[in-house]
């Protein structure tokens, strides 16, 4: 995951500040004497905080910030808002934006936010605007979210529907390949990763024939999946190396405490409350939190855990390089008694045909209705089945 960069004359001094931007974000902290080209063209944004700036470090900043692209992602952190004269020799050195530690979280994240979006628009420019509109849209969601959470306020979802069908249709008309390459520029890891999610969750869905309200249930789930890692120090999620016990039993956490935050939020489907708590749960009773088996764990379920799986594999992470997609296909068809085997072999087409569902019906709302599926608790492939003249069980929804 890409670093916030925090540039300081002292390291102690900038403790402050980056005790505030490590809970959403990773960070590395360096002398201006330290900074590379490499570093500033890597960080997704750059803050300065100085107690003293001497000749030496102004040259330092301006010759950073003399790029736009460079500039536009400069913050000036100033301990006071009373000191005047800094605010004004930040402005005079090219640096658009000021932040006050005093003024909390909410100030701080909505600034790095905003030269996130800026990022984004500047990165998308050869995408489609459709694609480049839904993918910003989901992004100013999920940071919502996360901002809501760190506030301990109810989340704000009511563009999630919006949101999700503006996903939905991207990928029916240009294919889950074409919106990979979009997501790959996300800062955020976890946020990343929960946009993958719920873009091959929608792509399985139209290798399935699934409805929109399925689909609807597919991409909410992905997006909501890993919620409970937003409370998670980020610096504890991209962490090198190991994680001790203690370390793990924390991220052990995430998918009871996401499906605890969606209880209390109210208005989210059960379907898609028990993915989230349940998307580390296997076939064989071997997963967590509960350790599940078999017909407690929902078809949506099962579908959300291979999305996500897939996904993490072909995902670089700190502490691993990511897997070709073939690979991952083939090192989970080994996961025989822990994968819905018979859903990840149409799952297999939607992941390595990356320009899946371009043949379909652009606009997945507007289809001739048909019966839902996962919405009711049913498994795709038995429905099928059953459409065949196989008898199928009425339902699986025994959790």
């Amino acid at each position: 995951m890409a670093e916030i960069l925090i540039v300081t004359d002292k390291p102690s001094g900038a403790q402050a500040i980056q005790r505030i931007v490590d809970r959403a974000y990773s960070v590395i902290v360096l002398p201006m004497s330290e900074i590379t080209n490499a570093a500033i063209e890597r960080a997704p944004a750059i803050i300065f905080t100085f107690s003293e700036l001497g000749q030496n470090e102004i040259q330092q900043i301006r010759l950073v910030t003399t790029a736009e692209v460079r500039r536009c992602k400069c913050l000036f952190a100033i301990a006071s808002k009373a000191d005047r004269g800094r605010i004004v020799q930040a402005e005079s050195l090219g640096v658009r934006r000021t932040i006050f530690p005093e003024d909390g979280l909410d100030a701080i994240y909505a600034a790095l936010s905003e030269i996130s979006i800026e990022d984004y628009r500047r990165l998308l420019d050869g995408f489609s605007p459709d694609l480049r509109d839904a993918f910003l849209s989901v992004s100013r969601m999920l940071e919502g979210v996360a901002g809501s959470l760190r506030r301990v306020k109810p989340l704000q979802l009511g563009l999630m529907i919006p949101c999700i069908d503006m996903l939905s249709n991207v990928i029916a008309r240009e294919g889950v390949g074409e919106w990979m390459k979009a997501v790959n520029v996300h800062h955020n890891q976890t946020c990343r990763h929960s946009i993958a999610v719920a873009g091959y969750a929608v792509a399985f869905g139209e290798a399935l024939g699934l409805v929109a309200e399925d689909i609807r249930l597919l991409a909410m789930a992905g997006l909501l999946h890993d919620i409970g890692k937003m409370l998670v120090p980020a610096s504890l999620l991209d962490k090198m190396g190991r994680l001790d016990k203690g370390e793990v039993a924390v991220i052990a956490e995430h998918p009871t405490l996401g499906a605890r935050i969606l209880e209390r939020q109210g208005g989210i489907d059960p379907l898609v409350i028990e993915a989230v708590r349940s998307h580390h749960e296997y076939l064989d009773g071997s997963g967590y939190p509960k350790k599940l088996s078999g017909s407690a764990i929902s078809p949506l379920t099962r579908m959300v855990t291979i999305a996500d799986i897939f996904c993490a594999l072909i995902e670089k992470r700190s502490y691993k390089e990511a897997l070709d997609p073939r690979a991952a296909i083939a090192l989970m068809s080994e996961m025989d008694d822990k994968l819905d085997q018979s859903l990840l072999a149409v799952f297999r087409t939607a992941a390595l045909d990356t320009a899946f569902a371009r043949s379909r019906e652009p606009d997945f709302a507007r289809r001739k209705p048909k019966e839902a599926i996962l919405a009711k608790g049913l498994h795709p492939i038995e429905v099928r089945t059953a459409a065949q003249g196989t008898p199928v069980r009425a339902s699986v929804r025994s959790y």
